[in-house]
């Protein structure tokens, strides 16, 4: 089998630059970004640190605890789901856990400014447990 016409910049993997049809060229834009970067004129000031300092560092430690002691028991909970012996019943230690863990971990949220990068982790994981409390309840592991 024969091919015909293959344009030989396709076989040895030549490329041409085409003009951009946006009328941006990506270079142009990149030197533009490294020109504000390096000049020190236009410098961004650095965000401030104080935030996190003001929060106690024991409310940071719980905060932290709380959010590994839920993981782990979200992780038991999904090795308990994967049993297929299991009866639902037996799953209620771990909902009375993932509920007690849930009303600890928005507790100690309280506690934390809203911009605090752990007050979003202990948002995220309080809602992975509370829905998981939720689908128990509402009986989506009850079959």
């Amino acid at each position: 089998m024969k091919i015909y016409g293959l344009d030989p910049r396709v076989v040895t993997g030549q490329q041409t630059r085409t003009a951009s049809t946006t009328g941006v060229d990506f270079q142009d834009l990149l030197r533009a970004q490294l020109a504000k970067v390096a000049s020190p004129d236009h410098a961004q000031p650095a965000p401030e640190a104080v935030q996190l300092s003001a929060t106690p560092a024991a409310v940071r430690v719980e905060g932290l605890t709380l959010t590994e002691a839920s993981l782990n028991t979200l992780e038991a909970f999904g090795a308990a789901l994967a049993n297929p012996a299991i009866q639902p019943e037996a799953l209620q230690p771990f909902i009375g856990n993932l509920e007690e863990e849930t009303a600890a971990l928005m507790a100690v949220r309280g506690q934390l400014p809203a911009e605090d990068p752990l007050a979003g982790l202990l948002d995220r994981v309080a809602a992975l447990t509370y829905l998981e409390a939720a689908k128990y309840h509402r009986g989506d592991y009850a079959a």
